[in-house]
């Protein structure tokens, strides 16, 4: 905060007390002023190293608003307790069905394997299901009652190209309300045959297919928020164990369901993420606490739920629920901005400031592709965008505000034009007064913008059999298929 050029009654300029000349001057008398001194002098060198001038500065301070303990220390803890229980090993899995396809029946896979992995739950109720909560130990941090597991749902597709050349696993994040059959679609099948990659994914649980009776109820009783960023952070914990059991060699790759018929391993090396939409938004936070995987592909992304739901076409018919509990407009944005101080656990707002810089105890940082659809009308560009300066990601700048004007990017200091894109200039009808009428987007623009963030690599914090870290430095993130520009 900064109070500067401010005048009193008289109109005459207002100056610091003596005591504030004292401590921005360095010579503090003792006391209180020592350490306050030394916070102000801060407080104004990173104001000024963010362009902000100080002249006419009367009074500056910051405050916490949300520590970094607060909003990621459940899940870093979940996920630091639930792998000290699980060792070295990979994680326990069942294979419950195992699909194989003639070229006829798909020409882009070659089998498909589901199933369930093993995750400790960290939820109050057995099997941690819809409307549970987490369960706090003596120490306010989430606990695993006694045998509490969560059978976390996989659903991998492995590609016909596999059966020749191990593919490199991907998780893969779904949309909102969704469910791991998304990987099922044509594109992503194909996107996979295409480029070696076969794509892995579980629930996100929480805000999931099976969360939907659940979420409608917390909309009607907002009181019972808590239950769906606690199964989120759950969910976070059940895909790092779905990616320990793709990366680890007595994971997946041991089991005959993902082996040729020859018997080679179709699962190679260089785990990465990969997520749309809700899977974007998620993704920020999961690739936060991955210590498995370096590289994640975010694609129309964005954080802040509370910033997103009422810009997005998506949230219409939800709104009519949250209408019935709080009809007031204004009442509505209040509740959106409350609950948003549990959902920052429980989405990438309360993450993204560690993922490419300012890893979390115990985690690397990682190089991200953030792919972004101009206008969307789901995931709004603001939410993108923020998201985007919190990684600190390099990449075109803003979309223009007419069809003719051309953003710009700035990368390492330089501005340049973005590539160029088609536009097409409004027509009017004959007889008409205005322009000719578009239909909104039901889907996605076919033209986005990418963006990535890259760190130094690390080294792989357990079994480095399964890839190496000049991978992880490769300057394309192969996750970065399936966010081509549709």
């Amino acid at each position: 905060m900064l109070l500067r050029g401010l005048k009193d009654g008289n109109g005459d300029v207002l100056r610091p007390s003596p005591a504030v000349r004292r401590m921005l001057a360095g010579t503090p008398w003792p006391g209180a002023e020592g350490p306050r001194g030394a916070a102000l002098r801060r407080t104004v060198a990173e104001l000024n190293a963010r362009g902000v001038p100080t002249d006419g500065l009367y009074l500056a301070w910051d405050f916490t608003v949300a520590s970094t303990r607060d909003l990621t220390g459940r899940a870093v803890h979940m996920r630091d307790d639930a792998f000290a229980k699980l060792g070295g090993r990979a994680p326990a899995f069942t294979v419950g069905k195992v699909t194989d396809f003639t070229a006829e029946q798909d020409p882009y896979l070659a089998r498909r394997v589901e199933g369930t992995v093993d995750v400790p739950s960290y939820l109050d109720l057995p099997g941690g299901p819809p409307g549970s909560s987490l369960h706090y130990g003596r120490n306010g941090l989430p606990e695993q009652l006694p045998g509490n597991v969560q059978k976390a749902n996989f659903r991998c597709n492995v590609p016909r190209s596999a059966m020749d050349k191990p593919a490199q696993p991907v998780l893969y994040g779904h949309g909102l309300m969704g469910s791991a059959d998304e990987i099922d679609s044509e594109k992503l099948r194909k996107a996979s045959q295409e480029h070696g990659l076969m794509l892995c994914a579980t629930d996100w649980i929480g805000m999931s297919e099976g969360d939907i009776l659940n979420v409608a109820s917390v909309l009607l009783n907002v009181s019972r928020f808590n239950t769906i960023p606690d199964r989120q952070q759950q969910s976070y914990l059940d895909f790092l164990f779905l990616g320990r059991a793709l990366a680890h060699p007595q994971g997946f790759g041991a089991n005959a369901a993902f082996r040729a018929p020859d018997g080679r391993p179709v699962i190679g090396t260089g785990l990465a993420y990969a997520g749309a939409s809700q899977g974007g938004i998620q993704g920020v936070a999961l690739t936060a606490l991955a210590q498995d995987f370096r590289r994640s592909a975010l694609i129309v992304p964005g954080i802040n739920y509370g910033t997103m739901l009422q810009r997005s076409v998506d949230f219409a018919t939800y709104e009519k629920l949250l209408a019935v509990s709080h009809p007031d407009r204004l009442e509505q944005q209040l509740v959106l901005n409350l609950i948003q101080m549990l959902w920052d656990r429980g989405e990438g707002n309360g993450y993204a400031a560690h993922v490419t810089r300012d890893p979390l105890p115990g985690t690397p940082a990682h190089r991200v592709l953030v792919h972004e659809a101009f206008g969307d009308h789901q995931v709004a560009n603001i939410a993108t965008e923020t998201m985007a300066r919190t990684l600190g990601t390099s990449g075109c700048g803003s979309p223009p505000s007419r069809p003719a004007a051309s953003p710009t990017s700035r990368r390492s200091g330089t501005c340049r034009p973005c590539p160029a894109r088609r536009t097409r200039a409004p027509r009017s009808s004959p007889g008409t007064a205005g322009p000719r009428r578009r239909r909104p987007p039901t889907s996605r623009p076919p033209r986005g913008r990418t963006r990535t963030a890259t760190p130094a690599a690390r080294p792989r914090p357990w079994a480095s059999s399964r890839g190496s870290s000049s991978r992880a430095r490769s300057s394309t993130p192969a996750p970065g298929s399936p966010a081509r520009s549709r």
